[in-house]
């Protein structure tokens, strides 16, 4: 006889006793039958007589109903989900069934990858079908069986994975050698007791594989959660380093900010400080004064021009007479002295004229000037500046208490330009004062 055995657990699955056909190069299929065995004693087997044994009582025939294979074989029913049978058969074929075939049978492995794939194909899409059955030790990391039915709904069949078994040829012998007579009731006990110990083991045995099973979904579920946790940290580690390149791009902003608004308020304080001194010469007082020059100097210039105007009408007074004296009596010696030549006549003309068109230029840049300064001065009026003695500075860039000269490089700078403006009013009455000389000395 040829016993198959589970290559992780060493529980027989089943033996020849039993029709075997090979499926998809991945299954060992086992058809079977339902079958009843009664678990109790026939004791008229062993000498014993049921009628003189109405005293022992508790003891009650036990039967079991299922697949004769499960049931000789001493299976172990277990449940899956589909995503646990999933993991549970991935890792069956990689660690057992394969590494197991690499070291006893290499040539077989690239067929039976082939063959793996097919056969989980067709188990998990008809999943909801299947029963799963292990090994005596329901070892989590042996074999799991798997048993449906028949189109009839009746018979049912068995599938097993052929890569997870090894063969074992062997032969029964049965001896029995009685030393001493024993009593049936002592035979009895031993039976009961038996037999709540191995429904014990049983349900130790199922407890433990849904424990495995659990162990084994929950690992699953930890390494996907560090997994998830390492690409969670990787994406932090790149948000740390965008941070503090941000942090860094502010922190450089921040400070051109503030360089900039240092080089804001000095160029501030230069402006307060410009605007001041620009106050100070332009003030209403500098400006009535600059008018009041400005008007003498129209004055003069009225006079200066008025003047002209007369000198010119009696020189040409005198020309006419020249001219009429030189038409009468051209012999006369006492009026020699008197004639002026033509030529002369002309130089004097124009000269008096050009005098006479530079004086009234002159006079209309006055008019100019003075109309713009009083329109200054009537936009300062307008203005309601502070006294003079109880200005405040400190929006100059002064000090509260700090005594602080009006008298400033502008000021002196606006000074020195009154004084040239001055020096060329001056410089301008002289040359024509020179000019009326010369001419008069003519």
């Amino acid at each position: 006889m040829i016993i198959y055995k589970d290559i992780v657990s060493g529980d027989e699955m089943f033996s020849d006793a039993y029709k075997i056909k090979e499926v998809d190069d991945y299954f060992y299929e086992l058809e079977g039958k339902i079958t009843t065995e009664k678990g109790g004693i026939d004791e008229s087997a062993i000498g014993g007589n049921a009628s003189a044994e109405d005293a022992v009582e508790g003891l009650e025939e036990s039967s079991k109903t299922g697949c004769n294979i499960v049931i000789a074989q001493r299976l172990q029913e277990t449940q899956y989900t589909k995503e646990q049978y999933k993991i549970y058969i991935k890792g069956y074929n990689k660690s057992e069934m394969l590494e197991h075939l690499t070291k006893n049978n290499p040539d077989r492995v690239s067929d039976f990858k082939t063959a793996a794939a097919a056969g989980m194909k067709k188990v998990l899409g008809n999943f909801k079908n299947w029963q799963f059955f292990t090994g005596e030790k329901m070892d989590p990391d042996g074999m799991v069986a798997l048993m449906d039915y028949r189109e009839d709904g009746v018979t049912p069949y068995m599938l097993f994975f052929k890569d997870g078994l090894e063969e074992e040829k062997c032969g029964y012998l049965v001896t029995m050698s009685v030393k001493e007579p024993f009593r049936v009731e002592d035979l009895l006990v031993s039976v009961r007791e038996l037999q709540k110990v191995s429904q014990q083991h049983r349900q130790i045995s199922v407890l433990y594989n849904k424990m495995v099973e659990t162990l084994k979904i929950a690992k699953h579920k930890v390494d996907q959660s560090q997994q998830m946790a390492d690409k969670q940290e990787q994406v932090n580690q790149e948000k740390r380093a965008s941070l503090t390149e941000l942090n860094s791009s502010i922190e450089q902003e921040v400070q051109r900010q503030r360089q900039y608004s240092r080089e804001f308020e000095t160029q501030l304080d230069e402006l307060t400080d410009a605007s001041h001194h620009a106050w100070l010469y332009f003030k209403a007082e500098s400006i009535e004064k600059e008018l009041k020059d400005l008007e003498a100097m129209k004055t003069e210039a009225e006079r200066l021009a008025e003047q002209q105007e007369e000198e010119v009408s009696a020189l040409t007074e005198r020309l006419n007479g020249v001219k009429l004296q030189q038409g009468i009596d051209t012999s006369m010696d006492e009026l020699q002295e008197d004639i002026i030549s033509y030529e002369m006549q002309q130089n004097l003309y124009r000269m008096f004229y050009e005098e006479n068109e530079m004086v009234h230029g002159l006079q209309t840049a006055i008019n100019t000037t003075y109309n713009v300064l009083q329109n200054k001065l009537q936009r300062l009026r307008q203005w309601e500046n502070p006294d003079a003695d109880s200005q405040d500075w400190s929006m100059c860039g002064t000090d509260e208490g700090e005594s602080r000269s009006p008298v400033t490089a502008h000021s002196a700078t606006a000074d020195q330009t009154i004084q040239q403006e001055e020096g060329t009013k001056c410089t301008g009455n002289i040359e024509v004062e020179e000019r009326q000389e010369a001419r008069l000395g003519v």
